[in-house]
């Protein structure tokens, strides 16, 4: 319900604090939102919530090569991963465990999402001790708790671009007017104008 009626400007700190509350009701040690770039076979960490571990997490993961594995099952198969123990994986997922092993992490849980335009949301919870209490039966809602998620994330996402989109319509609306009523000897000054304008809208140091 605090998912649901938050505003966009409160989105990170409500999907923050309802990542922090699941690591806790599970008893993980990490718990990650991963947000997949397809075409690009990378991760990175959208969000993240961590207890006692050493070892942080880089922004991005080379998820293809890096976890083999892992990347077949999740993003190609588009399965939830459960990992008890990673002394239970199989031979071919040798590296996979080698980067699990890499971030403390003895047991896994990973939970592919609704898909975005831009890639695959991915839930993720580890420990640093094998065979946690987690119950096959909180599986499907733990699922749904993800999904609410990537649609909040999602909402967020819709409404920074629409707000971008007025913002350039903003852009063109006063270039024009000021390009149609400006005397001969002041257009220099309005293409000036027009192209700091494109400047401070795509954030690019030179515009021509």
């Amino acid at each position: 319900s605090r998912l649901a009626g938050s505003q966009c400007g409160q989105v990170d700190i409500e999907v923050k604090d309802a990542l922090r509350r699941i690591v806790e009701f599970f008893d993980a040690d990490r718990g990650i939102l991963y947000q997949v770039l397809r075409d690009e076979g990378k991760v990175f960490v959208s969000e993240r919530v961590e207890r006692s571990v050493q070892n942080t997490l880089p922004p991005f993961l080379d998820a293809r090569g890096q976890f083999p594995w892992l990347h077949e099952q999740i993003l190609v198969k588009h399965q939830a991963v459960n990992i008890s123990s990673i002394d239970e994986l199989p031979a071919e997922a040798a590296l996979d465990r080698e980067g699990l092993l890499s971030w403390e992490s003895m047991s896994a849980l990973f939970i592919p999402l609704s898909q975005w335009n831009t890639g695959d949301l991915i839930l993720g919870l580890s420990c640093k001790r094998h065979h946690p209490d987690w119950s096959a039966g909180l599986l499907p809602q733990l699922r749904l708790l993800g999904e609410t998620l990537a649609s909040v994330l999602r909402r967020r996402d819709l409404e920074a671009e629409r707000e971008e989109a007025l913002r350039f319509e903003l852009l063109m609306t006063l270039t024009s007017s000021q390009l149609a009523s400006a005397w001969s000897d002041q257009i220099g000054t309005c293409i000036e104008n027009a192209l700091q304008g494109v400047l401070d809208f795509t954030k690019n140091d030179q515009a021509g």
